[in-house]
């Protein structure tokens, strides 16, 4: 069993439909860099765009009495609330790549589930992965932070981890996606390697 079979169910959503969600996500904020500047987004850029907008730091007890042993990170999108564990808060600040995937994971809860539309997964019709809220906000995630048009140009996953402040871990499946489409661009008459390449 994935831990996506446990997950919400929310309304199906395509990769193509994330990828769209997130490049308009960093499109309304005015980021055309790679690097995606989390702290100043979480900190400064939305509680000005939601006056309700509320990022809670929360030591590791509160969380695990709330939320249970492990919990990182949780969002309440109809409260537009994101609450994180500090350790996790403070590794965000030293630009920690497991600790940015986390957050633009609860980004992607906070913007692609703030409908509601909510719903815990049944046993009698199994989720399909593209239902699954945890999918979605993990491929909001690694769109916004790793948006493919300016992945491509990078050569390799350690070019990944250094251009876009990722784990190796994200970069690694990024790489998944990426990887042919430079291979194809390669085999391409005229193809460049791309301004980091």
């Amino acid at each position: 069993m994935s831990h996506h079979d446990s997950a919400v169910r929310v309304p199906p959503r395509s990769t193509e439909k994330i990828r769209e969600a997130a490049l308009v996500f960093r499109g309304n904020l005015n980021i055309e860099s790679a690097w995606f500047p989390l702290v100043e987004v979480i900190e400064h850029v939305l509680p000005r765009v939601f006056d309700d907008f509320i990022l809670d730091v929360r030591t590791e007890r509160e969380m695990r009495e709330i939320y249970g042993v492990g919990t990182a990170a949780m969002t309440t999108p109809a409260a537009k609330r994101i609450e994180l564990r500090e350790d996790v808060y403070d590794q965000l600040h030293l630009h920690e790549g497991r600790a940015r995937f986390t957050v633009a994971h609860e980004l992607g809860h906070l913007f692609l589930h703030e409908g509601g539309g909510l719903a815990r997964t049944d046993r009698v019709r199994p989720m399909k992965i593209y239902e699954s809220a945890e999918w979605q906000a993990d491929m909001f995630a690694a769109e916004m932070l790793i948006p493919l048009e300016k992945a491509v140009e990078c050569a390799s996953v350690d070019q990944l981890m250094k251009v876009f402040g990722v784990s190796r871990q994200a970069a690694a499946i990024r790489w998944k996606t990426i990887a042919p489409i430079r291979a194809q661009k390669s085999e391409s008459p005229g193809a460049s390697p791309g301004i980091l390449g």
